[in-house]
C-alpha cells in the first residue's frame, strides 16, 4: 500500500479532499486523480468524476488518525 510519504502535497491534498465529497461527485484536479489512480487510491467514476478506493479510505483514515505511515 502507499504511504502518506510518497505522495507529493498536491496529492495529499487532493486525496484529502475527495474524501469530503460523496462518492462519485469529486470532478476536481483531474491530472493529479488520475496519479492516484495509477497507485491504487482512487478511481474514475462516471464522467470525470473520481471515488477513492478501499486502499486510498483506509489512507485517508491513517492520516486524520495522525498515524502518517
Amino acid at each position: 500500500m502507499t504511504s502518506f510519504r510518497d505522495l507529493l502535497p498536491n496529492q495529499q491534498y487532493a486525496l484529502l479532499e475527495c474524501a469530503r465529497f460523496r462518492p462519485g461527485t469529486y470532478v476536481y484536479k483531474p491530472k493529479t486523480m488520475e496519479k492516484l489512480c495509477g497507485l491504487g487510491l482512487t478511481y474514475q467514476a462516471q464522467g470525470n468524476s473520481f471515488c477513492l478506493t478501499q486502499d486510498g479510505e483506509e489512507l485517508v483514515r491513517a492520516m486524520k488518525d495522525g498515524n502518517r505511515k
